[in-house]
């Protein structure tokens, strides 16, 4: 301040980029000291910071304006602070309106084009160009269309903005189904550049007369089986040979991104699964995008589209997924099969299913993924088959899903690349990687932890280990050869991406993306051989997985622990689990596969050729887990000792049922309470105890034993597997049994041509045994080279690397088993079931995977496990109870056995579970809250629940689906509830328990706010079914104390069946700001004991109210009261619109008094009492701020001036 000296330095510094940016002063209060038509100065004395600084700049301007008069106008860009710019427009033009809308149409339509700005002149185009002022039809009237037809139109107005571009595409399914192969106008015929273009529908599928591969009236099915995408951009910007991005496919970059209209159109009829009532429209930025499917060869390729705000609204807000994912895309991918693509030469094995069931996988793990619908997709009118959007993991990914600004995030991908912020991080964690994972504080330390394993939050956190561990069995179990392990590029990693907060670190998180290679189409074995990558371009996380599990024993522990989670119980890699995942896709994109057959098929790239691959994914899938398991074993990353057994895994249990676990050899550990029987470092838990039962193994077939074969490639049938089968004529010698490797014991034949190898041999012994009640499951070790089938007695037990479904002596085996596969003894844990006492048959047929494959090997053990159990487990105390399990033979631990019991308790539904309480308006935040930083009522939200039921129920499984969110398994503390208990869940637990304290019990904090005018909050189960549907109100007779007094919505009597969606259901609190986690409610029988009545119907106050009416109308016994009484009246309401006079009646009611039911009644004749809701309508109620609130009650139909009416109310007290 003041006047600064001539070598005075300045306060503060700038920075070179802030140095950049105009500093504006308004100095308009100075305008009188300038001279009119004569010289100004202006003078500038400039400070610099020090002496010793070198770098000054002052580059002064100085403009001046003011305020026209005449009509308003608009400036493009804003200037707070500064001078106005030239105004640009008077306004803008109303926008275009088309009628009718975009979609689907079977007949010829005329569409009007309209805008409300009087004079506006509107231009349209059909061949997919932008109009402007001075090019495309001026529109004078409505727009004959009969064909598939992509309409543009915007209106112009001199002095006016011109209105954006609309885009209406109309799409006739009897014009697509006949796209010819000629050459659309305005495309490019042959080729440009190299790129080759294709148009025409095949007239073989869609003329085909077989069901199996198309027909017209399939075809057209089809086009309408699922939603639609259309692009529409000038052609030029599409395939002109020097700027258009399609003739240019290698071209990458915003120098190759072209303005586009996107327009999702649903079906006629259509029901969106993911909740979305319409489609939309959009501008957008389309890019190419891809890497091998670039290739000019390829007619048909990927997309990548960008919102914003150049192209329009800036973000697309719209829900892709529905409740699955964002509300809103900074960008999307548009891709389809592409490696496997019968557009690009097409294979038996396109199935659109691989890529996105490892994502899906992912996302059922509970780890952020990349979502995916599959669309029929048009480019400027042109059907192009079908696509898929995937969402791109970048940095704007992490800002939707995770939160903070993108600026925030990291993110790395293949060939040490970086699409957003550095790797500044990702280097540091290769640094660890460099230096080893021994220790297991070097372990600990990458995950943000102590050396003890504890969280440390000054440790930067750089892997989250559980998204790592997943990532690469979901590349183990899939054989996906082209991820960051790639067999095609080592040691340079390949198609993955890492996401990393570097300002709130949560470890790298890694996404499944471009799987194609995979789930029979990859490799059969991704553990071995390892990666050979060294440098920082080529670190990733197969390899750093590979250092981890190789030298940590902690991290091999728990990855052999989610494996077996995984793969056993019903786990997300179990047979079953991995083909539902698979028929989910499958059946949704069933039958639009007809058109694309049409699009980019033939008759054998069809719809059959489809159900082909995908039948190959769930061969595939059939019998992975034992190999898996396996390849790990070969490397010493999954125990020798397989995970214990429950007799029962998890669910509801009895408290007297004993619960049998089997496992061995070595002895079983187990706890109770959720701990693990493990400690770090190997040691035994204090808690675990040990199973006292005994469990022993008995061997039952030997490996090496002499086995009946038969070798000619005959056709055996069935009869073969059965016991009575005369084998007599068969061969027999000792396993190993086989030709090819070098190491048989016993040389098969396999007939007379070595390239068409016989495709079956078969197997059969006989063993013996005894007291097989006693044994509860079997154990087969079998060496088989490729696939095979094994029966017992007849009974199919078992089959290894062979196809689902029926097999016949032709079937080949579903791949190679090669390199450590040929010598190992894969693991199948069966029932004992099938089991006879005496003797018994076992059966097994090996299968080539060709015929000119080299060798087959056959061996097999069998052993039986026999349990008993002296002092079996109980579990006792109602409740959850976690057991966990371990099996420890020697120093090594089996990998964990988890379940969840629910001891003497129910899954909770809507006849035990209540919500019974909503705060959803608190009070306003008091001084103090204020002052600790919660400054909004929404902070003090909360709802509880209520067991109403006589016994336990527990809550797992269920989440909030709408109103708010909350995912009780993932979310909550607890998910039990005892008989009456209550849990309670609340918008900020700080806020809270600043107001309430912390002794209460809260299960968690929910998503989003509770709406102040009232919504629907909806709890369903984790198969979607809905358990809780309330919808509560603000608006009357909805208690209007709850909305902004600080009380809450109570239920009444929850324990009673009523309608909760109904005002009547519904009381505020007794007093502000509710009771979390307990009641409000009273009783007759306690109010009467506190008062000492002695007998009901009297009247100690003489008001007139026995002490039955005192106990309901809030009152006091012993002190007079004129105004507690019930009031009537008649009064002018307003009842929709009509105004009349009706009769109402005010009834005080002690909030609480819940066993009383009142009910308002009339009568003309003191004879006939009318009551009820057929007859009185409740019409408010309000706190009165003393324990009562008044109800407000009116009669249903209005009266007449003469009509003489009585009153009173009914009181009935439950028993």
């Amino acid at each position: 301040a003041g006047n600064p000296a001539w070598n005075a330095g300045s306060l503060s510094t700038r920075s070179d980029q802030d140095a950049f940016e105009p500093e504006v002063f308004n100095i308009s209060e100075s305008v009188g000291v300038l001279n009119e038509g004569g010289s100004n100065v202006l003078a500038i004395h400039g400070l610099n910071n020090s002496i010793s600084d070198d770098s000054f700049l002052i580059l002064p301007t100085l403009a001046g304006g003011g305020l026209g008069q005449g009509d308003p106008f608009y400036f493009d860009d804003p200037t707070p602070g500064a001078i106005n710019a030239t105004p640009t427009s008077q306004g803008k033009v109303a926008d275009t309106k088309f009628n009718p809308d975009r979609g689907f149409y079977d007949a010829p339509i005329s569409v009007a084009i309209t805008t409300e700005t009087p004079g506006a002149t509107i231009r349209y185009t059909t061949n997919g160009a932008t109009p402007t002022a001075t090019s495309g039809t001026v529109y004078s009237g409505p727009i004959r269309i009969s064909r598939t037809t992509t309409l543009r139109a915007a209106a112009f107005k001199l002095g006016l903005d011109a209105t954006n571009v609309d885009t209406q595409t109309y799409l006739f399914t009897d014009d697509i189904v006949r796209q010819s192969t000629a050459t659309p106008s305005g495309w490019p015929g042959g080729s440009v550049n190299g790129q080759v273009y294709r148009y025409g529908m095949n007239t073989g599928v869609v003329n085909s007369g077989n069901p199996g591969i198309g027909g017209v009236n399939q075809v057209k099915e089809a086009l309408v089986s699922i939603p639609t995408l259309s692009i529409v951009l000038d052609q030029a910007g599409l395939t002109s040979s020097g700027t258009g991005i399609y003739s240019n496919p290698g071209s990458s970059g915003y120098a190759w991104e072209r303005e586009a209209s996107l327009e999702l159109i649903h079906p006629p009829g259509w029901v969106d699964p993911d909740g979305n009532e319409t489609g939309f429209q959009t501008g957008c930025g389309l890019r190419i995008r891809g890497g091998f499917s670039r290739r000019t060869q390829n007619p048909k390729h990927s997309f990548r589209l960008f919102f914003r705000g150049e192209y329009g609204a800036g973000r697309l807000n719209y829900k892709l997924f529905g409740d699955e994912g964002a509300e809103e895309f900074d960008k999307i991918d548009l891709r389809g099969p592409q490696n496997y693509s019968w557009a690009m030469g097409g294979t038996n094995e396109n199935s659109f299913i691989r890529d996105t069931w490892s994502r899906d996988l992912q996302g059922e793990m509970g780890h952020p993924y990349k979502k995916s619908r599959w669309y029929h997709l048009y480019l400027n009118g042109i059907y192009w088959g079908m696509c898929e959007t995937d969402e791109r993991a970048e940095a704007n990914y992490g800002e939707i899903y995770f939160g903070g600004s993108e600026d925030d995030y990291d993110v790395v991908k293949s060939f040490g690349s970086v699409t957003d912020g550095n790797r500044s991080s990702y280097e540091r964690l290769w640094q660890k990687w460099q230096s080893g994972f021994t220790s297991n504080s070097a372990y600990y330390n990458i995950q943000g932890r102590n050396a003890d394993g504890s969280p440390n939050p000054s440790i930067e956190k750089l892997v989250d280990i559980d998204n790592l561990i997943d990532y690469m069995i979901i590349t183990y179990y899939t054989g996906d050869r082209d991820g960051p392990g790639s067999r095609y590029t080592q040691p340079n990693p390949n198609n993955y991406f890492g996401v990393y907060n570097r300002v709130s670190p949560d470890g790298y998180k890694f996404f499944e993306h471009d799987s194609e290679h995979s789930l029979g189409t990859g490799e059969n074995n991704m553990v071995t051989p390892f990666t050979r990558s060294t440098s920082l371009n080529q670190f990733n996380p197969h390899t750093l997985h590979e250092r981890l599990a190789t030298q940590n024993l902690e991290y091999r522990t728990r990855f052999a622990d989610r494996v077996a989670m995984y793969c056993y119980n019903d786990g997300l890699l179990t047979d079953a689990a991995g083909i539902a995942r698979v028929n989910r896709r499958a059946d949704y994109i069933s039958p639009a596969i007809y058109a694309h057959s049409a699009r980019w098929g033939d008759t054998n790239r069809s719809h059959a050729a489809w159900l082909g691959a995908v039948q190959g994914v769930r061969n595939f899938i059939t019998g992975r887990v034992p190999t898996l398991v396996n390849q790990l074993r070969s490397v010493d990353w999954y125990p020798d000792v397989n995970p214990p057994i429950l007799a029962q895994h998890g669910g509801v249990i009895t408290s007297g049922r004993p619960l049998l676990i089997e496992g061995g050899p070595g002895t079983i550990y187990y706890t109770v309470n959720g701990e693990d029987p493990r400690r770090p470092g190997g040691g035994l838990s204090p808690g675990a105890s040990v199973y006292e039962g005994s469990t022993t193994t008995e061997n039952l077939v030997s490996a090496g034993s002499v086995w009946k074969y038969l070798d000619d490639g005959s056709n055996q049938g069935t009869a073969w597997r059965q016991p009575d089968f005369d084998d007599g004529s068969w061969d027999s010698g000792p396993a190993e049994l086989g030709y090819g490797d070098g190491n048989e014991v016993t040389t098969l034949s396999f007939g007379p041509n070595s390239n068409a190898k016989y495709p079956t041999t078969y197997f059969r012994r006989t063993f013996n045994a005894a007291e097989v009640a006693d044994f509860s499951r079997l154990n087969i070790g079998l060496r088989r080279d490729d696939g095979a089938v094994i029966y017992l007695n007849g009974i199919e037990v078992a089959r290894s690397g062979m196809p689902a479904g029926v097999i016949s002596y032709l079937t080949t085996a579903n791949s190679v088993a090669g390199g450590a596969d040929e010598t190992t003894f894969f693991n199948l844990e069966v029932s004992a079931d099938a089991l006879v006492e005496g003797e018994n048959t076992l059966a097994v047929e090996i299968h080539q995977v060709s015929g000119s494959s080299s060798d087959i090997s056959f061996d097999l053990r069998l052993d039986g496990t026999k349990s008993s159990t002296e002092n079996p487990l109980i579990l006792s105390t109602a409740g959850a109870a976690v057991v966990r399990a371990r099996v420890r033979n020697g120093n090594e631990w089996s990998p964990l056995t988890a379940a969840t019991f629910l001891v003497d308790t129910d899954l909770a539904d809507e006849t035990s579970l209540a919500i019974s309480e909503i705060h959803y308006r608190p009070s306003a935040p008091r001084d103090a809250e204020l002052n600790a930083g919660f400054d909004e009522s929404s902070d003090f939200e909360f709802i509880e629940l209520l067991n109403k039921g006589p016994r336990p129920i527990d809550l797992g499984g269920l989440a909030f689906t709408a109103g708010i969110g909350f995912d009780f398994d993932a979310d909550a503390t607890g998910t039990t509830l005892l008989a009456g208990e209550r849990m309670v869940l609340v918008n900020n637990l700080a806020a809270f328990q600043f107001r309430y304290g912390n002794t209460l019990q809260v299960a968690g904090e929910y998503s989003g706010d509770l709406d102040n005018d009232g919504e629907q909050l909806v709890v369903s189960d984790s198969s979607g079914e809905i358990v809780l549907n309330v919808t509560y109100n603000d608006a009357d007779p909805w208690p209007a104390s709850a909305d902004g007094e600080g009380y809450s919505l109570v239920l009444i009597a929850p324990g009673q069946l009523t309608n909760v969606n109904s005002p009547v259901a519904w009381r505020t609190s007794a007093e502000t700001d509710g009771n979390p986690g307990g009641s409000d409610a009273t009783s007759y029988s306690q109010w009467r004991t506190a008062e000492g009545i002695a007998e009901d119907s009297a009247d100690p106050d003489g008001d007139g109210l026995t002490n039955l009416m005192e106990y309901v109308l809030g009152s006091s016994p012993s002190t007079h009261s004129d105004q507690a009484a019930p009031h009537s009246a008649v009064r002018e309401l307003e009842i929709d619109g009509v105004t009349e006079s009706y009769l109402t009646m005010e009834v005080r009611r002690r909030i609480g008094a819940e066993d009383v039911l009142i009910e308002p009644q009339y009568s003309e004749d003191l004879l006939t009492w009318s009551g009820g809701g057929e007859n009185i309508i409740l019409i408010s109620v309000s706190n009165n701020g003393d324990g009562s609130e008044t109800l407000v009650f009116r009669g249903v139909s209005p009266v007449s001036d003469n009509r003489t009416l009585y009153v009173r109310s009914q009181f009935t007290l439950s028993p």
